[in-house]
């Protein structure tokens, strides 16, 4: 409880339920921004994670903060004592909001929530799509509704992924908005990395993220295959680890691409690696609005991007949108021109760019306390 003068104010409540705290893993270093920059004096934030993940900083930064942290312990082989689990939490945690960004659990989270007396019950769209398969997309489409009758307020990253998720409901969108500082180009770093790659006199292609099927790392390695046909000193650097590993080494050796492509695996310092990269390559099957596109535009790079990631994306003018029906030469050629076309353009005042567009968080961190301070009106 806050004291301000004869005024007696009791902080916000608030569980986070997101998939993990992970160093790729977009929704969390997206809700982590905002953590980061609001006002913890006003907000008591807790997160429930669905599964552990690996960045530790995360971890740090909310034991920093006191805040707890839950993990949900395997459904599949404890399925009761998880239930209970999330039981024990929303029954003593007296919350005054709970925030799900994962629909196809939110259930037993907003089921206990309602019955526990939770005023405020957030679905959070992040995406265009479901799931990866077919089989979990028609499970999901199963869970939304009970989802939707469970909750009473709706937000998304973007226009799509609420238009998407929510139809004719009524949301809120809060926006991607980063700290734009350390993404701001830097030759040093650009000249200290590719020496450490050895990238010089490469043209340095990259993609971020897990390696899934919805980042569809095996038509990026077409799209390579038929890049180097056109530019043979082409490097492709894939950032991020996934269940996807293994088979994406041995579809590397099948395409005979061993000298071209560096699986950096999950690293911390991407910001800085960014300065060594020419051009950002991103054919997802479906995104929300990836916060991989605002960090790369304030770093100057380009972005090829297929058509079924959001307009929105595109704050600099520097993003191609192109059909994943077109073939990987089209690609291919499309990243040359990009490339070609703004080659100079690197030290463009794309941070006043992107602050106007609304992504600065320094200047969005208020938003995630207005918002929850209406819902409990």
């Amino acid at each position: 409880i806050i004291w301000l003068g004869m005024i007696e104010m009791k902080k916000i409540k608030v569980l986070q339920v997101i998939p993990k705290f992970g160093i790729t893993d977009g929704i969390s270093h997206y809700l982590m921004n905002y953590y980061l920059h609001c006002d913890l004096s006003v907000l008591q934030i807790d997160f429930f994670l669905i599964t552990e993940g690996d960045n530790k900083d995360f971890y740090n930064l909310v034991n920093e903060n006191n805040g707890n942290i839950y993990i949900l312990k395997n459904v599949k082989s404890e399925f009761l004592y998880t239930m209970n689990q999330i039981k024990e939490v929303m029954k003593n945690g007296n919350y005054d909001v709970v925030h799900c960004h994962v629909v196809n659990a939110a259930p037993p989270f907003l089921y206990y929530a309602k019955k526990y007396g939770v005023k405020v019950r957030i679905i959070h769209s992040h995406a265009t799509k479901t799931a990866d398969k077919k089989w979990k997309e028609v499970r999901n489409d199963l869970i939304k509704p009970l989802a939707f009758y469970l909750s009473n307020r709706y937000l998304a990253c973007s226009k799509l992924a609420g238009d998407f998720l929510f139809g004719k409901r009524k949301y809120d969108i809060l926006p991607v908005a980063i700290d734009l500082k350390p993404y701001l180009y830097n030759e040093a770093l650009r000249e200290k990395y590719r020496n450490k790659y050895n990238l010089k006199n490469k043209f340095v292609v990259a993609s971020i993220g897990r390696l899934c099927l919805q980042k569809n790392p095996y038509f990026a390695l077409k799209v390579i295959k038929s890049l180097i046909d056109i530019v043979p000193n082409t490097m492709f650097i894939w950032i991020g680890n996934g269940e996807l590993l293994d088979d994406i080494k041995k579809e590397i050796d099948s395409l005979d691409l061993e000298k071209n492509v560096l699986l950096l695996g999950a690293i911390k310092n991407i910001s800085e690696i960014y300065n060594a990269i020419d051009v950002i390559l991103m054919p997802s099957l479906y995104e929300g609005l990836p916060q991989i596109g605002i960090e790369v535009q304030a770093n100057g790079l380009g972005i090829i991007a297929s058509d079924t990631v959001t307009r929105e994306m595109d704050i600099s003018g520097n993003v191609k949108f192109i059909s994943l029906k077109e073939k990987p030469e089209i690609w291919a050629k499309t990243i040359l021109s990009l490339f070609l076309d703004k080659k100079s353009n690197r030290n463009v005042d794309y941070f006043t760019k992107i602050t106007e567009a609304g992504f600065n968080i320094q200047v969005e961190s208020t938003r995630i306390i207005e918002l929850y301070r209406g819902y409990l009106k």
